[in-house]
């Protein structure tokens, strides 16, 4: 998650560079292209977010993989709740799915379980995080 998080947190100060450029802005215009760009940046993160892979080589129950998606899920809604702010204005849903979680195991009842395991995970968190009913 570290590299993930930096590259968020690069995100987010181009983001607030362009909000500082954009109140300065004197024509619709440059405000218009200031918008595009803001959108394009939180944009393009959230892509690369969605379509980052794990895998877990040895997953037994999931353990891992759970926690993975768990971490996925809450650097999206960071990322949403940022982009939602009255000075941005995005109305985003999350991406990260579970497909993008890969595991190996030898065991078949394990590897059911944890495919089992992270699909409640997920569920749960989208509905705690009021994505679902």
């Amino acid at each position: 998650m570290a590299p993930l998080r930096r590259q968020w947190a690069e995100v987010q100060a181009k983001v607030e560079g362009l909000l500082a450029g954009r109140r300065e802005a004197k024509t619709a215009a440059s405000k218009r292209k200031t918008d595009k760009a803001i959108d394009t940046a939180i944009q393009d993160f959230l892509h690369h977010l969605a379509t980052r892979r794990i895998l877990d080589p040895a997953c037994g129950s999931g353990n891992f993989l759970y926690v993975a998606i768990q971490q996925f899920l809450e650097l999206e809604k960071e990322v949403i709740t940022f982009a939602a702010r009255p000075d941005i204005g995005q109305g985003l849903f999350p991406h990260v799915r579970p497909t993008q979680l890969h595991g190996l195991e030898l065991n078949p009842y394990a590897a059911e379980l944890a495919q089992v395991v992270i699909w409640i995970g997920y569920l749960q968190w989208m509905r705690d995080n009021g994505f679902i009913r």
